[in-house]
């Protein structure tokens, strides 16, 4: 077997010539922005992503759920392709799916933007009338986590996270003492995720975890992948307290990965009280907060 030859040092390494130097860095430079490199796995990733484009054209809107069950493929494999194609403008995310790229697509998904920030500014506002002073929580890497970390304000906690951007937050609030762990970074939610981050996780205990999820029914909750979820049943193991966010759209769906039953729940915090969901938390003594106080018209 032939070995793979490395480069010593820096004369070695200027040894490759310009132009070889040159051919790495637009291959690193195609990889970031999602461009084929003419190798076989990227040539089926481009084959699934315009099978994705296809499914979605010509329709208002498609959700994730549903576009993973058509074109047979994970949902964790699908938010990533979205991704590339939303960069390459292709694609627009909407609050559960995607539609195509266009004038009023811009437009569109502007509002929905708008929409689930203000979503997540009023979840972050239950959550905050649940913490007391002095406490320690967990925030996951979930929109509504990142916005509760803007609502903490002066609040005197501790927070552990493995959010980046939760992380940034709090280090502009001197009240706030936070720990971010370490492990691999996932780059698309910007999140630390692997066994590194869960064996520190491990030798923590927390009043609150805070998790967001894209999935509960009478069964339990979920979320799309399993390195987020796995994180999110490590901190669920540390926590005195488990309070589950989730938006209207993941009430009454299972998502990719199953984390825990509602037994392993304490709070819910959502958008309405559905008749479903107020069942479910009886039947599992789950104290159930809702942004809107109106029942749902079936």
């Amino acid at each position: 077997m032939t070995s793979i030859r490395r480069p010593r040092d820096a004369a070695d390494i200027h040894s490759l010539g310009q132009g070889r130097r040159t051919q790495i860095a637009d291959i690193v430079r195609r990889q970031s922005q999602g461009v084929s490199t003419g190798s076989p796995g990227r040539a089926v990733a481009e084959e699934r992503r315009e099978r994705i484009v296809s499914a979605v054209r010509g329709r208002s809107s498609v959700p994730v759920s549903d576009l993973a069950d058509v074109l047979g493929i994970s949902q964790p494999t699908l938010l990533r392709d979205l991704s590339v194609l939303e960069r390459r403008d292709v694609l627009r995310r909407t609050s559960d799916g995607a539609i195509v790229a266009g004038p009023g697509a811009a437009s569109s998904a502007s509002i929905d933007r708008k929409r689930r920030s203000s979503a997540h500014r009023e979840f972050a506002r239950l959550c905050v009338d649940l913490i007391g002073d002095e406490q320690t929580l967990f925030l996951d890497s979930g929109r509504a986590s990142h916005a509760l970390a803007e609502t903490l304000g002066g609040a005197r906690v501790s927070v552990l996270t493995n959010a980046l951007g939760v992380a940034e937050v709090l280090a502009q609030r001197e009240a706030a003492h936070h720990v971010l762990l370490g492990g691999e970074l996932c780059p698309t939610g910007r999140a630390l995720v692997g066994p590194v981050t869960a064996a520190t996780l491990e030798r923590f205990t927390v009043d609150i975890a805070f998790l967001t999820v894209s999935g509960v029914t009478g069964h339990g909750i979920s979320v799309p992948g399993t390195a987020d979820g796995h994180i999110q049943q490590v901190a669920m193991g540390r926590a005195r307290r488990v309070v589950v966010v989730a938006e209207a759209p993941a009430i009454g769906r299972d998502a990719f990965f199953g984390i825990a039953g509602l037994e392993d729940v304490d709070d819910i915090v959502c958008d309405l009280p559905r008749p479903d969901l107020v069942r479910w938390c009886t039947a599992h003594d789950v104290r159930l907060h809702c942004t809107e106080r109106r029942p749902e018209v079936s």
